[in-house]
């Protein structure tokens, strides 16, 4: 229930932090998806 809503938005701020701090991973991530189309 709420402790697994909890556990999903920690990872996705983690995710979001990620992001932020390695702005080549969202290159490759958007070059991955462009090529997935």
């Amino acid at each position: 229930g709420i402790q697994g809503l909890l556990d999903a938005a920690k990872a996705l701020a983690m995710t979001v932090v990620d992001l932020v701090a390695n702005p080549e991973i969202v290159i490759k991530v958007k070059e991955e998806f462009e090529q997935n189309k």
